[in-house]
């Protein structure tokens, strides 16, 4: 999985390095829901030059699609994908991130009097409650984004046939790969909203570094689905 993500990395660096700029911008100096949206649909974009690199060896850059054959790459699935990666990624991140909210405002429940070290023990613990039930919704219905990524079947009932059929192999690739990544990131991003005194350079490193992980956990995910996807697929009866 490391592998794949890397190698997908090198055929689609250009557009990823503009994403990771869009969002330590989008991070560092935009408020709203709106924008939010937004920078949810660049990662989508990450997430399909993925899919397309990894199952179909295509080559993305600031140009187009290049397929594996050298060839310009037309009539994208974009919009079909982007609208299931949308959807399926805010389901996630609410299942994820709703008992982080909790216990922060709502619970009231403190680990520690030092702000720092309770927002980032909060966001580990909520963390750690929530993720299971976001890990189960990628896990079962997840591979609709390589099948809509390349054409392929994008019914729910393939895709939580693909989910049971590699349930097993596919969480223990999300806690060996993308569980790390989001640690890592949860941590960089923690001490960043809670360090009062650091200043915008060091701040705006912070915020790119952040990005840089998020997008390769991005990634990671989506090299992840993939290879449940093709797995799965292999099997299927014909």
């Amino acid at each position: 999985m490391y592998g794949l993500t890397f190698d997908a990395l090198r055929r689609s660096w250009p557009v990823m390095a503009v994403i990771v700029a869009l969002l330590v911008v989008g991070d560092r100096f935009i408020d709203g829901i709106a924008p939010q949206i937004a920078l949810l649909v660049v990662y989508g974009v990450a997430a399909f030059s993925t899919y397309r690199c990894v199952l179909l060896h295509d080559r993305v850059t600031w140009g187009g699609v290049q397929s594996s054959t050298g060839g310009g790459v037309t009539d994208l699935p974009l919009f079909a994908f982007l609208w299931r990666f949308v959807l399926i990624s805010a389901a996630g991140l609410a299942l994820a991130f709703f008992p982080i909210f909790w216990l922060t405002y709502f619970g009231r429940f403190y680990l520690s009097s030092n702000p720092e070290v309770n927002v980032i023990g909060m966001t580990l613990l909520g963390t750690a409650i929530g993720l299971p039930f976001s890990l189960l919704l990628l896990i079962f219905v997840g591979t609709l984004l390589p099948a809509a990524a390349i054409g392929g079947d994008t019914r729910i009932g393939s895709a939580l046939r693909r989910g049971r059929v590699r349930f097993w192999k596919t969480i223990g690739r999300f806690f060996a790969g993308p569980g790390v990544v989001f640690l890592l990131v949860t941590l960089v991003m923690g001490k960043s909203a809670m360090n009062p005194t650091i200043t915008m350079a060091g701040d705006i490193t912070l915020h790119l570094i952040g990005a840089a992980l998020g997008v390769f956990c991005t990634m990671m995910v989506a090299a992840i689905l993939s290879m449940a996807y093709r797995e799965a697929e292999a099997t299927a009866p014909s």
